[in-house]
């Protein structure tokens, strides 16, 4: 496995990524609690079938069309900004455990880009089904691309509240 490059970095000097980081993904993630219904991008996202994303995307008027195309714009600078987020909190969490644990943090770093770029993959799908092409395979293979993302996200945050439960060094 390659190094992960932010393992490199010195303890305390992971926040001068980190904070603005996190202040330009709190500024991403505004629009999606004004603009639209993200919940409906979730659930096109897990769609999983011809039919069930034509009743999703059948479903939006024009407005509610246009709203789900600018949100999905924006989600092509979410994940990497989540990506490099979570890399960095798995990299603190690495700081923080001991022995084995502590050894894994490179890998679930790699695992929360991987994350990103499973994301970065499905919002290909999302576009296309936006765009109200939602002919088969393409609302299967962004709902595996999906699942996958969730469930990368998943592993990492519980490393990570692992590292913050831990005593620490």
């Amino acid at each position: 496995m390659p190094g992960m490059p932010l393992t490199r970095i010195p303890p305390g000097r992971l926040r001068r990524i980190g904070v603005p980081a996190l202040v330009l993904y709190v500024l991403v993630l505004l629009p999606f609690f004004l603009i639209g219904e993200p919940g409906e991008m979730v659930s096109l996202q897990m769609a999983g079938s011809e039919s069930k994303a034509q009743e999703i995307v059948g479903g939006w008027s024009r407005a509610e069309t246009v709203d789900m195309a600018f949100l999905q714009g924006l989600d092509e600078l979410q994940p990497l900004v989540y990506g490099l987020l979570l890399a960095i909190a798995a990299v603190w969490a690495g700081r923080r455990l001991r022995g084995r644990a502590a050894a894994w943090a490179p890998a679930f770093a790699w695992v929360a880009v991987a994350a990103a770029v499973l994301d970065l993959l499905e919002n290909i799908g999302m576009i296309v089904m936006i765009r109200g092409d939602v002919e088969a395979p393409v609302p299967t293979i962004t709902t595996v691309l999906a699942i996958g993302k969730f469930a990368a996200i998943a592993l990492v945050l519980a490393y990570v509240v692992a590292g913050r439960l831990s005593r620490g060094r």
